[in-house]
């Protein structure tokens, strides 16, 4: 387990062509352990870790008064961080690199979180898997070399994974 510590993903939209701005407000606030600008529906991912208050900290500096670029955002609140079978990877550092996440949904009447988690952690390309209990899903951090890997090989595998996950959505 990487981190016992309180942790949540915050999926925002704002207004276009704001994303870049967003990320760059984020930036070394209190709170946000990283924030990327995404191009597929949802247009800024962050991960926000802390106690409880920290959290609640974090989450006042995105009200409309402190940022007027966001439109709205979603809580998807995190059991734990675990390492993925691609945690040790070195393909970030290159330059075609592809970072992705992938939310789950996963088969919550034919099996646990925690099955699905245990299952989805051995992939490939891999590197970080953020599972909800709560909302009966799992974002996955992924590492491709290329996007042309990520799309035909790291989504295939996922994606035929049909025994856990019920659905996909992909933010890159």
């Amino acid at each position: 387990m990487i981190s016992p510590s309180n942790t949540e993903i915050c999926f925002l939209q704002v207004p276009a062509p704001q994303s870049a701005h967003v990320v760059e407000q984020l930036r070394d606030k209190p709170g946000f352990a990283m924030a990327a600008a995404v191009y597929s529906g949802v247009d800024v991912i962050a991960v926000v870790e802390g106690s409880s208050t920290e959290i609640t900290d974090a989450y006042q500096i995105l009200a409309p008064e402190n940022t007027p670029n966001i439109d709205s955002y979603e809580r998807f609140p995190v059991d734990s961080v675990l390492p993925g079978a691609s945690a040790a990877s070195r393909e970030m550092l290159l330059d075609s690199s592809c970072t992705a996440f992938v939310r789950c949904a996963i088969r919550a009447d034919e099996v646990t979180v925690s099955w699905a988690t245990n299952v989805l952690a051995t992939l490939p390309g891999v590197t970080r898997l953020f599972p909800s209990s709560e909302l009966q899903e799992v974002v996955l951090e992924v590492i491709a070399k290329d996007k042309r890997t990520f799309d035909e090989a790291i989504m295939s595998t996922i994606q035929g994974q049909w025994s856990v996950v019920k659905s996909t959505r992909t933010f890159s």
